[in-house]
């Protein structure tokens, strides 16, 4: 009986262990330990940009979104929970965008409209190795 609980509870860990694609796992070859290697932010990006599904999963709620309110004339942060979440299409032709790696754990995607003042930044960061959105500033004139 013993035997088949600990079967049974192997095999659920080892299934959990396995069942992560989006993370790879790389031998140090120095020291010999395996160790989760970071998922490629260009990927990463090309999927967030234009997967609805994978978009939501890798935002992380709350969200910070920060802009300036024309109307008080102060900046203003606000926070959406994952219930009040949508789809945004950051593949429309009229996008002008611009990633910046500010360091290896950081990167900021810039979207613009040519012309009409709309200036977002997109805020990601790494975390267990893998990349979500978990901020916005909306700079936008």
């Amino acid at each position: 009986m013993n035997n088949k609980k600990f079967l049974l509870v192997f095999l659920y860990f080892l299934t959990a262990c396995t069942s992560n694609k989006t993370q790879q796992i790389e031998t140090n070859k120095q020291t010999g330990v395996e160790q989760l290697k970071n998922e490629d932010f260009d990927s990463f990006l090309k999927r967030f940009c234009s997967e609805k599904d994978f978009q939501h999963n890798r935002t992380r709620f709350p969200l910070v979104s920060k802009y300036y309110d024309v109307d008080a004339e102060e900046p203003t942060i606000k926070v959406f929970q994952k219930e009040e979440d949508e789809f945004s299409d950051l593949n429309k032709k009229e996008f002008i965008k611009k990633v910046t790696k500010e360091n290896p754990k950081k990167c900021i995607l810039n979207i613009q409209i040519d012309g009409t003042g709309i200036y977002v930044d997109y805020i990601f960061e790494l975390i267990n190795g893998q990349w979500f959105l978990t901020t916005t500033i909306d700079q936008s004139t």
